[in-house]
């Protein structure tokens, strides 16, 4: 695969948005019992005119500007993209293993895959930041494998970058194994180390995961040890900080460069409805697995969470709802019949948490608006891509 800068071919196909015209719904009050969302509207899938044809891995959504990244047929990379009302395809044939996606302000697209982290704008790409053994471009991370991508709030590119296994002498190699966890920023061309150190401190595992868990109030996020205990490793980030997901918690670095503990705790019931006010997000406890993922926006964060796979299936509270076409509602009710992708999108606001939605295969929040895939698995996989308005649950 080549390096740098390319062309990709022009976009598939450009169309209309199909959105649904469900009524906005009234918000609920807020009295921590669960309240209602408002009903759902398509913004992509389930019509001819509209298609996700294939398997989803990410989604993101920036000032309304939407990023969908998966495979077609199983076999090639594609970017879906819905701006100003439509939808485009664009084929991304020469990129493997995607796994992340940011939208940047000026509308470009960041997407992560196994060479690293590329801008995709218009029909080119562009490689901005590299994996270890990557050549011929600007920027190239050291030491290790990058896992996630995310735009924070003034526009600058931020990363995560976990060790590798692949260092020469027996200190390197024993460091590199603890696998530690960097996030890195592009500020001009300066790359920054907002959290995380690349040579973790000597204490054992079980206690740089407790450490990390929970940190010291006031901790610098900076020169913080920190190791992965395996892939589910994702970023976000808006004004109000950068929030990094990994194993079972969500930790926040602060605008000041303090780090601190956002979302995780315990074991907890599965909620009757969504917007259930479930208490304190610092004492939530999670399921995150590597088809995990979180998002920002406005300071509010929205997290997959497979604490409850398959336990929602006859919740009718929980069920997608929408004044959807004939189509779109028999691809909805798939979705629902699917036990496979069924993450709740658990919405923390205000140090509190909610599960806000299930049956979601991946989520993203964007101002008032949350955003759900749901994914279909059979001969001829599809996604449909659906938003509502967040109540005021709180």
């Amino acid at each position: 695969m080549s390096h740098g800068t390319k062309r990709i071919a022009p976009a598939a196909v450009a169309v209309m948005l199909a959105t649904a015209c469900g009524a906005s719904g009234a918000e609920g009050d807020g009295d921590g019992d669960g309240d209602q969302p408002a009903d759902m509207q398509v913004v992509a899938g389930g019509s001819a005119e509209s298609r996700l044809p294939g398997y989803v891995t990410d989604v993101d959504v920036r000032d309304g500007m939407m990023a969908v990244i998966g495979l077609r047929d199983g076999e090639t990379s594609v970017l879906w993209q819905v701006n100003d009302g439509q939808l485009e395809e664009t084929p991304l044939p020469g990129m493997e293993s995607m796994t992340d996606v940011a939208v940047a302000p000026d509308g470009s697209v960041m997407v992560v895959d196994a060479s690293g982290i590329w801008r995709v704008s218009g029909s080119d790409a562009q490689l901005e930041i590299a994996d270890d053994d990557a050549q011929d471009t600007a920027v190239r991370t050291e030491n290790g494998d990058i896992r996630a991508v995310a735009v924070d709030g003034e526009g600058r590119l931020l990363w995560t970058v976990v060790g590798s296994e692949d260092r020469t002498t027996q200190a390197d190699a024993h460091a590199k194994s603890r696998h530690p966890i960097v996030v890195h920023r592009l500020d001009g061309d300066q790359v920054d180390t907002v959290a995380g150190s690349d040579r973790p401190a000597s204490n054992s595992d079980e206690e740089l995961f407790d450490r990390q868990q929970d940190p010291p109030a006031g901790t610098p996020a900076r020169g913080f040890a920190m190791v992965s205990p395996g892939p589910d490793l994702d970023l976000a980030a808006d004004s109000a900080g950068v929030y990094l997901l990994a194993s079972s918690y969500v930790l926040t670095v602060s605008p000041d460069g303090s780090l601190s503990k956002l979302a995780g705790g315990v074991d907890r019931d599965a909620p009757g409805r969504p917007f259930t006010d479930e208490g304190v997000a610092q004492e939530l406890g999670m399921e995150i697995t590597e088809r995990s993922g979180i998002s920002a926006s406005d300071g509010r964060v929205v997290i997959a969470d497979f604490s409850f796979t398959g336990e929602f299936g006859d919740n009718a509270d929980f069920a997608w709802t929408g004044d959807f076409t004939n189509v779109q509602q028999r691809l909805i009710d798939k979705v629902m019949d699917g036990a496979v992708h069924d993450a709740g999108a658990v919405l923390v606001e205000d140090g509190h948490a909610t599960t806000a939605a299930v049956h979601a295969k991946a989520a993203a929040i964007d101002g008032d608006w949350l955003y759900l895939v749901g994914q279909v698995d059979d001969d001829r996989d599809q996604a449909i891509l659906v938003r509502t308005r967040v109540p005021d649950w709180r």
